[in-house]
């Protein structure tokens, strides 16, 4: 199924795009529509999108932030902007984005459908069922998405295998998961343990084994933990020197507490001069900055969890003060935490309709 984003908050225009889209490709495309650009970013994260359209004047954040968004999560996607601002400033603006297609409000509908065929040919998708795509996107999932969003999917697509109650077609997804699975581990030479490769073989030889979704979902979880665990310290094997790397470790072990430079520093056996000049040059930016994306990714993480206060989560990530939390977090996502919050929790219900 090739996906395609709407980030629009015209709601005649966004429908009117749907519309058009829909009546061409049929059920051959799945249409997403968000109507801000906080929702896009988000619906982008939690989905594979295949093709973005957008306005570039869209609310709480705008179309120039949402591509700058795409261009580091994925920069292969296709961006076509649709707007009614036309200035030579914006066009370069545009391009520096790379953004892919630039069009003035109105436009025709046989150019839109002429642009979208234009990027699905180019990439030869081939349209497939929901399953079939989400097995060919989980290595990529595993490389670029945090463990938490990972399971999520995968929880959702066992779901969906089980709620066809056709037992020849569940077995065989359930062997094509476990054969997916087995490929990445021997592509990427995962070292796995026993335990791990035998579940990965049962799914394989004897998916008959598994009544139902909770089982397979438990099973599969495992598997999926441990490989992105081995991924994601490899990465940090290959990329950081061993001063930079025990650094990293040492704020994800205490990233609940108040974190210093010379508190680190000194429990690795270095000045706090030399790693604040190492930190800065192989991570990008300097530690104290580090440390506080590190929180704000963690806040974000926990404020999709209503039930938890935010003065809560300000004070178990050490922001001693509630207004200096929501000022560090508005700075750097752009909105409130507990704006934020209403954003998920709309999002969340969004997603399932």
């Amino acid at each position: 199924m090739y996906k395609i984003l709407i980030v629009e908050d015209e709601y005649l225009s966004a429908n009117v795009l749907e519309l058009i889209i829909s009546k061409e490709f049929k059920e051959k495309v799945e249409i997403i529509k968000a109507d801000n650009g906080l929702r896009g970013k988000q619906i982008i994260k939690q989905n594979e999108v295949d093709l973005v359209i957008m306005d570039i004047n869209i609310p709480i954040i705008n179309g120039t932030e949402l591509c700058k968004y795409i261009r580091i999560k994925k920069n292969d996607m296709p961006i076509i902007v649709i707007t009614s601002d036309y200035n030579d400033k914006l066009a370069e603006r545009l391009f520096k984005l790379e953004v892919n297609e630039y069009f003035i409000k109105p436009v025709r509908a046989e150019v839109i459908i002429k642009t979208i065929k234009k990027y699905i040919n180019k990439n030869k998708v081939e349209i497939k069922s929901e399953q079939e795509y989400y097995l060919d996107n989980l290595e990529k999932e595993i490389l670029k998405l945090s463990k938490p969003e990972i399971i999520t999917k995968l929880s959702s697509y066992i779901n969906y295998i089980f709620s066809q109650k056709e037992t020849n077609y569940i077995m065989k997804e359930i062997t094509n998961l476990g054969l997916k699975l087995d490929k990445i581990v021997k592509k990427n030479k995962i070292n796995v343990s026993d335990s791990i490769s035998q579940k990965i073989n049962e799914m394989i030889a004897h998916p008959f084994i598994y009544k139902d979704a909770n089982g397979l979902i438990l099973q599969a979880s495992n598997i999926i933990s441990e490989i992105f665990d081995i991924i994601y310290q490899n990465q940090i094997n290959n990329n950081f020197n061993e001063y930079t790397q025990e650094a990293i470790d040492y704020v994800e072990r205490n990233i609940k507490k108040n974190i210093t430079l010379e508190e680190v520093a000194k429990n690795i056996n270095i000045t706090p001069h030399y790693l604040s000049k190492i930190f800065k040059k192989e991570v990008g930016v300097n530690f104290l900055t580090y440390v506080k994306d590190r929180k704000i990714d963690l806040a974000k993480e926990m404020l999709e969890d209503k039930n938890i206060p935010i003065v809560n989560i300000s004070i178990s990530l050490a922001f001693n003060q509630p207004n200096y939390f929501s000022k560090v977090f508005k700075k750097k996502v752009g909105v409130t935490p507990s704006e934020y919050r209403e954003q998920c929790l709309k999002n969340k219900t969004y997603l399932r309709i």
